[in-house]
């Protein structure tokens, strides 16, 4: 079942939309539903870490890693990595052609993969790292909240600058 959205007054939940509405009309009076609730992402403090990303793509210092020549979704997810959100698949070094795959798989769904050299039960290994969704489904603020605080940190260590100042000065070259 898709997910309903309902907003609380403060007394009671109502549908947010009328697709919401409808959903909710078919659910059985008396039956017991299982149901999450979560407080919505904070748009404004998610829109401020993709402007710092974009921004920090454009002004990435050469030589830095990674070099992601302009690219915001590139940076994002391997700075998400070094902050800790990915998922890692370990494959033998004989199984190359596999994390040439994967990694093909990855990009086709606009996502970024990075290997690196790992040893796996005292072997040689490729560990293969993609950084996870931060979507509101995937991450609430309290899970995201760690990996913003390290990816922005991580921006003004490498560029020398707020992000604020940072996403400041990209708006007016724009």
């Amino acid at each position: 079942m898709p997910a309903i959205y309902v907003i609380s007054d403060g007394k009671s939940l109502h549908p947010s939309r009328k697709v919401d509405a409808e959903a909710l009309a078919k659910i059985p009076v008396g039956v017991p539903h299982k149901a999450k609730v979560s407080k919505p992402r904070n748009r404004k403090v998610h829109n401020l870490y993709f402007a710092a990303i974009a921004a920090a793509a454009k002004h990435w210092p050469e030589g830095e890693e990674p070099n992601p020549n302009g690219d915001a979704g590139l940076l994002r997810a391997y700075l998400q990595c070094k902050a800790g959100w990915f998922v890692r698949l370990d494959f033998g070094i004989s199984e190359k052609d596999s994390v040439v795959q994967l990694l093909a798989m990855t990009r086709d769904e606009d996502k970024y993969g990075f290997v690196k050299p790992i040893t796996k039960n005292g072997q040689p290994a490729l560990g293969v790292f993609i950084s996870k969704s931060v979507s509101e489904d995937a991450a609430t603020d309290e899970i995201f909240e760690p990996v913003k605080t390290e990816v922005l940190s991580r921006i003004e260590a490498v560029l020398g600058c707020s992000v604020q100042k940072l996403i400041d000065s990209d708006a007016n070259e724009t």
